[in-house]
């Protein structure tokens, strides 16, 4: 079904090219549900073959993955949303990677796969260099450091945390988001109250608790 879509052919046509690959034991079936499925049988193949394939076309080919899945999956998104951000990413369709990749990142966190989420997260900032400077990218770009500190903290990666997270401060102070500004304060706080740093951390609580009654 997907690959139908990626090449604008029919099912049956896709079948039949399949089959003959199969033959030539460059692939083999991998599963059957929720139909046949098909994967390279040796991984330098795969990579033979991908490189092959001019730069624009494989943009091109990535894209139209992202959105046969989109499509496929409509409904049920998370099973495959690593896959949709992998294409998007590929696709250099930087939107929709940097929803998919924060969508992954969610995820692993569930399964506390933090490392894996550390990732997506990174790869979802890069994506968002690559788009233009609006209000809702700097938003963003400061609400994925905040999500990266729900990740590093479990690893232990203090001092990378604090590098994001004093990022994130000086971003939403220069946007002057004073709901931002107190979730970096309360963020930072608790860090210093699990390392003993009571004083410093109870400036930033009430920091964070005066930001909120404003707010409301």
């Amino acid at each position: 079904s997907l690959l139908s879509r990626v090449l604008e052919i029919a099912p049956e046509d896709v079948g039949g090219r399949l089959q003959e690959l199969h033959g030539l034991d460059f692939i083999f079936p991998s599963a059957q549900d929720p139909e046949l499925m098909y994967t390279f049988k040796h991984a330098l193949t795969q990579d033979v073959v991908y490189a092959g394939v001019l730069e624009r076309k494989r943009r091109t080919h990535h894209v139209a993955a992202g959105t046969g899945l989109e499509d496929l999956y409509a409904g049920r998104i998370e099973e495959v949303v690593e896959l949709i951000a992998y294409h998007f990413g590929h696709g250099q369709v930087w939107d929709k990677a940097v929803t998919y990749l924060r969508q992954a990142a969610v995820k692993a966190q569930a399964r506390s796969a933090h490392r894996v989420a550390v990732v997506s997260l990174e790869e979802a900032l890069a994506a968002l260099h690559h788009l233009p400077e609006t209000p809702q990218t700097r938003e963003q770009e400061i609400d994925v450091r905040l999500e990266l500190r729900g990740s590093l903290y479990p690893l232990a990666e203090f001092e990378k945390m604090r590098t994001y997270l004093r990022e994130a401060e000086t971003m939403a102070g220069a946007i002057a988001d004073s709901r931002r500004l107190a979730l970096v304060s309360i963020h930072t706080a608790e860090y210093l109250r699990q390392t003993g740093q009571f004083a410093e951390a109870r400036t930033l609580a009430e920091k964070a608790l005066a930001i909120s009654d404003e707010l409301q």
